[in-house]
């Protein structure tokens, strides 16, 4: 993914550059980098939305967080807690994926 984006990198852009005696380092400083960092980001943010859906569903299994609290109440018949983890893993869902979508409409 992210050689795909430094591919998509404006060839004209950089021959410009080239042409006015831009050194490489200039050339990734002042293009390359601007140009990657938005899909990087991007990037980081959907990992980061996986891993926090994916905790949720390892500590199912035995894996230990808000998952594993809520299969352990489960399994004591404790529906009290497990309708208030329940809650807690859907607003935590829905907040990281507010808090990530305005973070990609800023950068993109």
């Amino acid at each position: 993914m992210f050689a795909d984006a430094l591919d998509d990198i404006d060839k004209g852009t950089l021959e410009a550059l080239r042409a006015n005696g831009a050194s490489k380092l200039a050339l990734i400083h002042h293009v390359m980098i601007p140009e990657f960092l938005p899909t990087f980001y991007g990037w980081v943010l959907f990992l980061f939305e996986i891993n926090i859906k994916a905790s949720s569903i390892l500590g199912s299994v035995g894996a230990g967080g808000l998952g594993y609290e809520l299969k352990k109440s489960l399994d004591l018949f404790k529906y009290h807690d497990a309708s208030a983890l329940i809650l807690v893993i859907v607003v935590l869902m829905i907040t990281v994926e507010i808090i990530s979508n305005k973070i990609r409409k800023a950068i993109l």
